[in-house]
């Protein structure tokens, strides 16, 4: 009688921790949806790598604008607009539903995505309740959910008291290794007035086309590379296998 109530209070020892973890993520979700607007700066570094500086500001319905020093991508619910600073070159293509989910998608957004897509976690395998832990001098609630069956990718999220993320870690576990991703906020906000999604083109900034976005692309189709070859003003080179 005693080992089967030991194993009773193991098991719902158990599903209350889950529960919490599940709980966590809940919370965090939720208070992202719940707001209209949401601004941060932050850095991301995979490890082995340098780190990187974004400054979002999003805004519902499918509004953003991503800024970090080397580039500038705004969606106005309309239109995308990519400015590369170093070449003062700019790329504006319609908006579509496929598009805007590819740029929430990424690791670089990855963490902030449910303030657009409420199940964007949804399709956590498994989620847990690490506690609490002390991150430069401020206690922050610790909640880890593996967001794919196969459990390949982990998030790790350390949540301030407002249910929102302060530091967050994603492990993506590939073939050939690890690849770890950390996001360290400098500021964050949800709610507030909503940032400015229009693009106005720096001076000696230049449009580029669709076209000369794909000068560099590999065709498979000659006929394609021709129109593209000839709207661009470039050669063809035919590189061909055959058996003799």
């Amino acid at each position: 009688m005693r080992r089967i109530l030991a194993v009773s209070l193991i098991g719902a020892a158990v599903v209350a921790l889950a529960q919490r973890g599940a709980g966590l993520i809940t919370q965090y979700v939720q208070a992202l949806q719940g707001g209209q607007t949401l601004s941060a700066t932050y850095t991301l570094q995979r490890v082995g790598g340098a780190a990187r500086t974004f400054t979002i500001d999003f805004a519902k319905p499918n509004k953003l604008r991503i800024e970090t020093p080397s580039e500038l991508t705004i969606a106005d619910g309309k239109q995308v607009t990519t400015y590369d600073k170093a070449n003062k070159t700019y790329l504006v293509q319609p908006q579509t539903t496929e598009q805007f989910a590819g740029l929430i998608g990424g690791d670089e957004l990855r963490v902030w995505a449910p303030f657009f897509d409420g199940k964007a976690f949804t399709n956590a395998a498994a989620s847990k309740d690490l506690g609490t832990k002390n991150r430069g001098g401020t206690t922050l609630k610790v909640a880890e959910a593996t967001l794919d069956a196969q459990g390949r990718q982990v998030v790790t999220l350390y949540l301030g008291s407002d249910n929102i993320a302060r530091q967050a870690e994603l492990i993506t576990n590939n073939p050939d290794g690890k690849d770890v991703v950390i996001l360290n906020t400098k500021s964050v906000a949800l709610g507030g007035p909503a940032g400015d999604f229009t693009f106005t083109p720096p001076a000696g900034a230049r449009q580029l086309t669709i076209e000369e976005l794909n000068a560099d692309k590999w065709y498979e189709n000659l006929d394609e590379a021709l129109v593209v070859a000839k709207n661009t003003k470039r050669l063809v080179l035919i590189d061909f296998y055959a058996d003799w």
